[in-house]
This record gives structure tokens, sequence and C-alpha cells, in this order.
């Protein structure tokens, strides 16, 4: 069965969060939203794509949804903490989570200077 990993990575939308205009993302922590910018993914939504690798058995028992990681993301662009804020399925949790952690980042920007700074990556697991 082909598969496809759809990344949902809403940057643009983590404003939107902080604004309210995003339902189903979760709130983000009041520090970031101060930020000029929020942490982006170096090589954009298609390294994090070409990271994520979709579990056999979840393939296999046809296990789709979207996998919220928050990522902990340091002032040199690496991701220093993630967790499944919204699970899916354990490994498919866990394949989300390591996707992330595999990616260097732009960090976040306040005040022109890099921060440490959280950022919300949707990562929806969808079956063709």
């Amino acid at each position: 069965m082909k598969h496809i990993v759809i990344i949902a990575l809403l940057l643009a939308a983590a404003t939107a969060v902080t604004t309210g205009q995003t339902e189903k993302a979760p709130p983000q922590k009041e520090q970031d939203k101060q930020l000029e910018q929020q942490p982006f993914p170096v090589g954009g939504v298609e390294a994090i794509a070409k990271a994520v690798k979709y579990p056999e058995a979840a393939r296999k028992d046809s296990v789709q949804g979207v996998v919220y990681v928050e990522a902990t993301v340091d002032q040199e662009g690496n991701v220093i903490k993630a967790v499944a804020l919204k699970s899916v399925r354990a490994d498919v949790d866990k394949a989300a989570v390591d996707a992330v952690k595999s990616i260097k980042f732009k960090p976040g920007m306040h005040e022109g200077k890099p921060v440490e700074a959280i950022v919300t990556v949707p990562i929806a697991f969808r079956l063709k």
C-alpha cells in the first residue's frame, strides 16, 4: 500500500495559534508569543517530511492521524527537547518526535537576537 506522510508544519499558523485563528493546534507558551520570528526548520517543511519514517506496523494497521510535537529549540537551532502533545499511537508518536529531533532549525528571534523557544509542529500521517 502506498503511503504519504503529510507534514502540516504551520509556522505561519504558529502566529495564528497565538491570535486564536487555529483551533486544532495546542496553545503556545507565553514566552513564545513575544518572538519576532518563530523557529523554522532549515530546509523548510520538506526537511521534516524527508525525516519522517512511517512505522511499518502503523501502515499495516492503517493507523492515521496528526501528532503535535512540541519542540524546544535552543539559540543555535538545535532541538533540545521534543514531546508529543497530541498522540496517535506510541510508534507513530515516536516517528514524529524523532523526525523533529533530527532537524536543525533557524532559532527563534527576540529583539534581533537568537533565543531558546518552543514551537509546535503538527505532523499528519495519512495512507493512500
